[in-house]
């Protein structure tokens, strides 16, 4: 980078404050090297966003999985998609609880989902612990929902909770 662009002198503030050990904050972009807070979304669009993101998934995963020897095909992907909510949620409660700020969680068909976190964690713990809550409540929710299958026998959820062991199995690779 050219020692007087905008991009050198942000790199080395962001060198110089990681340096002395103190949080760099979040650059605002119109005034290079200022910290602000991270901006996080009203309640209202966070759930427009997540639910919004919920239904678009829901329907995409009924049309794939009522084609593929799955019989359920909405039920299943109402379930489905409710255990990655769950799994999110994991994540969600540990930044929450970090005080970190993140996008609410953002449903893609094929992929999962996702949150951006706003902040980075202030160290590696907190990125442990953020990165593993999401697996840990997602295992829950499928024990129990294995649970529930035991008490009723269906079909239906004992698909639902392997498919959620394996969600949260695969997370951890």
């Amino acid at each position: 980078l050219p020692p007087d662009s905008q991009q050198a002198q942000l790199v080395q503030q962001r060198i110089a404050a990681l340096s002395s050990g103190q949080s760099p904050g979040v650059v605002d972009d119109a005034r290079p090297g200022a910290k602000t807070q991270p901006h996080n979304d009203t309640l209202s669009v966070a759930l427009l966003k997540t639910i919004g993101s919920m239904i678009v998934s829901i329907i995409v995963y009924t049309w794939l999985f009522s084609g593929n020897g799955l019989t359920y095909g909405l039920e299943f992907a109402t379930g489905f998609v409710l255990l990655m909510l769950v799994h999110e949620m994991g994540h969600v409660l540990a930044m929450k609880y970090y005080r970190l700020s993140a996008s609410p969680p953002i449903f893609i068909p094929f992929l999962g989902a996702l949150i951006n976190l706003r902040e980075a964690p202030r160290n590696a713990l907190e990125e442990a612990i953020v990165g593993i809550g999401g697996p840990v409540t997602g295992t829950l929710a499928a024990v129990v929902t294995y649970l529930i299958y035991l008490q009723t026998h269906s079909p239906l959820i004992l698909e639902l909770a392997e498919f959620g062991f394996l969600l949260n199995l695969f997370n951890m690779l």
